[in-house]
């Protein structure tokens, strides 16, 4: 009689089991059907149309239920995100003229971001929370061409969902973003320009990798591990300039704060003193206290710039009306000779 129940009851899972995967792998053939190029392609714009102040042209699209089943899988080709030339024509005659601020412009439309191809694998199921869960995603030749004309107006201002806050996703209807893994690769390049600053720079790296948990919503317990390898920075001021090569950099996620471990090379070149060549070494612990950017703490700072050595500590706090800043440091050796 037992033997029977049992039987009785191995058969149900059975069933049930069969009918479970019976009715994924119908859900799985609908998106397959349904997610053509044409879709994806009008999903697409319909997007840009409402989170964008500019247009989202893309080459290719395409959409694979099975190539990282059981998530689905997005490939895109030839992304170019663009707005009208005479959006931020206004500040072309203001400011110092540099060759940098030509760059992603042109005659009618100018370029924010160009992306060679983006792969990214997402977990469908988390649409019904209203939460865009990103496993792993791949942005390969990715072009970034930033320009900030004052303390207000850049022209990354055209991404909408930037101009609210980010725990705030019901203002424009931006879901909540989860991402786990994440990699610019095909050696991402990045321009940034602030004229009024008199600030211009241009950066480059073989690659750069992100792996833990990055979510939209409390960017500051997220859990995050970021790993460069290698990256040229360089920078020009009015009378100054200076370049840095970054041959290690690593972020690591340490239960409730960051770890910080960089090696580089700086190149400064100072009107009133010349150009100084500086190896320099960096570890720091960072963490946020109050669980918002709008507090900052550093601890066990380590500082090795050529001969000079020196540790410490610090805390920053953002008042509505008011910022508070202490810091700690001593040198502990400075060698010259």
């Amino acid at each position: 009689m037992a033997d029977e129940k049992r039987k009785r009851r191995f058969r149900g899972l059975k069933t049930a089991l069969a009918v479970f995967l019976g009715l994924w792998v119908l859900v799985v053939l609908v998106l397959q059907l349904v997610l053509t190029d044409a879709f994806l392609t009008r999903t697409a714009n319909r997007l840009a149309a409402e989170f964008v102040d500019g247009d989202l042209k893309i080459g290719r699209i395409s959409a694979s239920a099975f190539r990282s089943f059981p998530n689905l899988e997005l490939s895109a080709e030839d992304l170019t995100l663009v707005y009208p030339h005479d959006q931020f024509a206004a500040w072309d005659s203001t400011g110092y003229a540099h060759p940098l601020r030509g760059e992603g412009r042109a005659a009618e439309m100018d370029t924010l971001a160009w992306i060679r191809s983006l792969t990214a694998s997402i977990d469908y199921t988390a649409l019904v929370r209203h939460r865009i869960h990103i496993r792993k995603a791949t942005l390969d030749g990715a072009r970034i061409f930033a320009h900030q004309y004052d303390s207000t107006t850049a022209n990354w201002s055209i991404l909408k969902f930037l101009q609210q806050d980010p725990a705030d996703t019901t203002a424009s209807g931006m879901p909540d973003i989860v991402v786990n893994h994440a990699a610019l690769t095909g050696h991402p390049y990045i321009i940034y320009t602030a004229p009024s600053d008199t600030l211009f720079a241009a950066a480059g790296s073989r690659a750069i990798r992100f792996d833990g948990r990055l979510q939209t919503r409390v960017i500051p317990d997220s859990r995050i591990g970021l790993t460069v390898d290698s990256l040229f920075l360089s920078a020009r001021l009015p009378a100054d300039s200076a370049s840095v090569r970054l041959d290690r950099f690593s972020l690591q996620n340490n239960k409730e704060r960051y770890d910080i471990s960089a090696d580089a090379r700086a190149s400064v070149g100072l009107a009133a003193f010349g150009s100084m060549d500086l190896p320099i070494r960096l570890e720091a612990g960072i963490s946020f206290p109050e669980h918002d950017l709008n507090a900052v703490s550093v601890r066990d700072l380590y500082l090795k710039a050529a001969a000079l050595e020196l540790t410490g500590e610090g805390d920053v706090r953002l008042r509505p009306d008011s910022t508070y800043i202490r810091a700690e440091a001593l040198v502990d050796d400075c060698k010259v000779s």
